[in-house]
């Protein structure tokens, strides 16, 4: 809001005067003599610093004949603007595109150039970001001069149908507060490459070790042990758009032969997802030879994620009569668990491990071992 500049109006402000009790405006009364309220020097300045204030506080420049100021100042603080655009190539934003972006990049690749972060005087600038099309074409968002992108990020993308919110901090960074796109799992059975997807700025994994495998037995009343259960973990990461990240899958474990000489099992190996968490496989079933094995695989142990749960220790065989057995089962695992034991005078294999990550039951009476099952690594966005 532009001050007066009638040539009565003075270079300097009125002195505010004795602060009287408030009350309101009146049309006078002429019977009674008394006049209307005439509002004096000090309250027409009042009146305009007030709202000039609210136009300097965006970094607006109050100009004589530009009366819209104050609605673009609130405009700006709120984030009321509407913008479209949709046009190819590249387009800088100001404060008064805060608000809500429609982009349509149906027509080419659109680039975003984000207003500088302190370009409204200090004052918090939000926008929202809708891309209104489907197309492959690509849309990025990039900030002005040495601000930043929190966390860590030079650019951002915006997929086919997705939204991303950016609030500034009035001084040097944008923050993510809002993002929607494309949604998605990928389910690795065998170790590979986890690439963020375009626009996808954090992923909820799950990850688990592979099961231990149970050991073999020699003749009859002796037993192997079973196998323990690979650990479990979940949690969320903070990804980078295009960025490869490492996924381990581990391999069960191999069951250990029966027979004159029996075997025993071999342990189930990790499973990771990069650096953000790691489950070890479960422990091994060790061969009965000429008894019943009594040190049965454990379970394993998880780094890393929000929550981590060890994997269950095997079992171990037990006698009903004579070479009446009942098998030993593998650990269980989160969402995983152990088989059902059988029951055997002769020869037999204890349960194979459940997928995913369940240790391999022990055999008895001669029989083999059972192997681990292999772990797996599931990350949604």
């Amino acid at each position: 809001m532009y001050r007066m500049d009638d040539p009565t109006s003075s270079g300097t402000a009125p002195t505010p005067g004795t602060a009287n009790p408030e009350g309101f405006p009146t049309a006078g009364n002429a019977a009674t003599g008394v006049p209307a309220t005439i509002p004096g020097a000090w309250w027409f300045h009042q009146m305009t610093e007030e709202l000039r204030n609210i136009v300097v506080a965006v970094a607006l420049v109050p100009t004589k004949n530009i009366v819209n100021q104050v609605l673009q100042a609130i405009l700006r603080m709120c984030g009321g603007n509407v913008t479209t655009v949709a046009t190819a190539g590249t387009t800088a934003l100001t404060p008064d595109n805060a608000g809500l972006v429609l982009v349509n990049a149906a027509g080419g690749n659109v680039a975003l150039t984000l207003p500088a972060v302190a370009s409204a005087g200090g004052i918090k600038l939000t926008f929202q970001f809708v891309r209104t099309d489907s197309s492959a074409n690509s849309v990025t968002l990039a900030p002005a001069g040495t601000d930043t992108i929190s966390p860590g990020q030079a650019s951002l993308s915006i997929p086919a149908l997705g939204t991303i919110k950016l609030d500034g901090n009035g001084s040097a960074a944008w923050q993510i507060v809002g993002q929607q796109g494309t949604h998605g799992i990928e389910v690795f059975t065998e170790s590979g490459t986890f690439v963020a997807p375009a626009g996808v700025t954090q992923v909820a994994y799950e990850v688990w070790g592979a099961g231990g495998a149970g050991g073999g037995s020699s003749a009859a009343d002796d037993a192997g042990s079973a196998g323990g259960g690979g650990a479990y973990a979940r949690g969320i990461a903070d990804v980078t758009p295009g960025e490869s990240y490492p996924v381990t899958v581990g391999i069960g474990g191999a069951f250990g032969n029966g027979g004159g000489s029996p075997t025993n099992g071999t342990g189930g190996t990790s499973s990771s997802f990069a650096s953000f968490a790691s489950c070890t496989g479960g422990g091994p079933g060790l061969a009965g030879n000429g008894t019943i094995q009594r040190t049965f695989g454990t379970g394993g142990t998880a780094t890393g994620g929000s929550i981590q749960l060890e994997g269950q220790s095997g079992n171990i065989g037990v006698v009903i009569s004579g070479n009446l057995m009942i098998t030993p089962v593998g650990g269980g695992t989160f969402a995983g668990p152990a088989g059902a034991p059988g029951i055997a005078a002769g020869a037999a294999t204890g349960p194979i491990g459940i997928y995913p990550g369940v240790g391999g039951g022990g055999g008895i009476n001669g029989g083999a071992g059972a192997p681990g099952a292999n772990g797996l690594v599931i990350i949604s966005w």
